[in-house]
């Protein structure tokens, strides 16, 4: 038989005074953030109803979260940024937003949402300073945000607001990567944005739980100045290490490869001197290149362009490992989609034997669809572009295609309704 003494009684009574003052601080530390983002978001309401409110404000803007919230999301201590419930992830992955230079949000002005509440849309707000000197303008001179850089600033708030809503804690001893699945983009306008703020507005609509795997479904828009300029979906995925493993690609796990490894021994092959030749000065010269090799088919008939292969080597110590993610290195989908761009817009101008610039032309839905990854284990990545249609319009020349992307023998991107416009004359 135990014997307890007063002793014992008092320390037990202590400790559970201590454990019992800790919850009751934690239940209001909860409170008071709970009640500080519900004051937030009724200020924002009032300030859009009622006009001429900012005036007398001086127009300051209503941060939730400025950036270094989300460095510490990127890089540090995620019980900061995401709750105490977070700690459980001590030395264990969890997700992350991307950091360094792939991190396109300067800050998020407004969630609207209830935690762990996912039968009702969610929403968040957020911004992206567009410096005119940004590395990615670094070696262009048409003034246009590339593609990959706008998918990023569109989707990286998405994996904020499902971060915020604690929508890994469903299942909390999994652990999960977070992946985007696929999509679609439509750019409205040309995105000349240098020196300008850009506002995404992404909504949650839905979410899914099945087993160990979560899916969400996300809408969103990319606007300036108060007009929208691009418009899209998609959707991500929370996978446990064993299906990310076990991923097959988009041909059931067969090895296959790009229709010609070798256009130019077909008729009209023709290798594209990308480092070199003067027509292609718009490929980028910084880190955002993606391609090294670049080569053509033309139709036998028309002459117009046909097909296009590019392949780069790809190595562990490529900048973007350590950008995306902090613990858990991937490329990121959006410069596979950089990578078939910048082969798509060489094969235009080789073509073409044009300088005239190429960009994403407007008004087209692209879609795109993941499933696989590029790791620092892979050796080689490959693209190729079928191009299913030419057009002559009076701004230029169209240019619609479908793509796929290859890591080493898995194909595991395809992007459908790819068009291009090679303008005219240089705006």
């Amino acid at each position: 038989m135990t014997t307890i003494n007063q002793q014992t009684i008092w320390n037990r009574f202590a400790e559970n005074s201590a454990n019992h003052a800790k919850n009751l601080a934690d239940i209001q530390i909860n409170l008071m953030e709970s009640r500080r983002l519900d004051l937030n978001r009724l200020v924002s309401r009032i300030s859009n109803e009622i006009p001429g409110i900012n005036a007398d404000q001086g127009n300051v803007k209503r941060v939730l979260y400025e950036t270094e919230w989300l460095r510490e999301f990127a890089l540090g201590d995620i019980t900061r940024c995401l709750g105490k419930e977070f700690s459980i992830y001590a030395g264990r992955k969890s997700p992350r937003i991307p950091n360094g230079d792939l991190m396109l949000i300067s800050r998020i002005l407004e969630i609207d949402g209830k935690r762990g509440d996912f039968n009702r849309p969610s929403t968040i707000t957020a911004e992206y300073d567009v410096s005119p000197d940004a590395w990615f303008f670094s070696d262009r001179d048409d003034g246009n945000i590339p593609v990959s850089i706008l998918m990023e600033i569109a989707l990286q708030p998405c994996g904020v607001l499902s971060a915020w809503l604690h929508t890994q804690l469903r299942y909390p001893q999994i652990d999960f990567s977070f992946r985007n699945l696929d999509g679609t983009i439509t750019m409205l306008n040309p995105a000349l944005m240098a020196g300008r703020t850009i506002t995404t507005r992404a909504m949650l609509e839905k979410t899914s739980f099945s087993g160990s795997t979560i899916i969400q479904h996300f809408k969103f828009s990319l606007s300036c100045d108060g007009r929208d300029f691009l418009k899209g979906e998609t959707t991500f995925g929370y996978f446990p290490e064993a299906v990310m493993a076990a991923q097959t690609g988009l041909d059931n796990g067969r090895s296959t490869n790009p229709r010609e490894e070798n256009p130019v021994s077909q008729p009209g092959g023709t290798n594209v001197p990308i480092l070199t030749d003067k027509r292609n000065v718009d490929i980028p010269r910084n880190k955002l290149r993606m391609i090294d090799t670049v080569s053509i088919a033309r139709d036998s008939q028309s002459g117009q362009l046909e097909y296009v292969i590019s392949s780069r080597y790809n190595n562990a110590s490529d900048w973007y490992y350590s950008n995306h993610f902090y613990g858990d290195p991937v490329m990121p989908g959006s410069l596979g989609v950089e990578t078939i761009l910048q082969a798509f817009s060489s094969g235009i101008k080789a073509a073409s034997g044009k300088a005239d610039t190429v960009r994403i032309a407007c008004g087209h839905e692209m879609k795109w669809k993941y499933r696989g990854q590029v790791l620092p284990t892979n050796k080689k990545i490959y693209v190729d572009i079928l191009v299913t249609d030419v057009k002559f319009e009076t701004s230029g020349t169209l240019y619609r295609g479908s793509a796929n992307l290859w890591a080493d023998n898995l194909r595991i991107y395809e992007i459908h309704n790819i068009a291009l416009i090679q303008l005219s004359k240089e705006d």
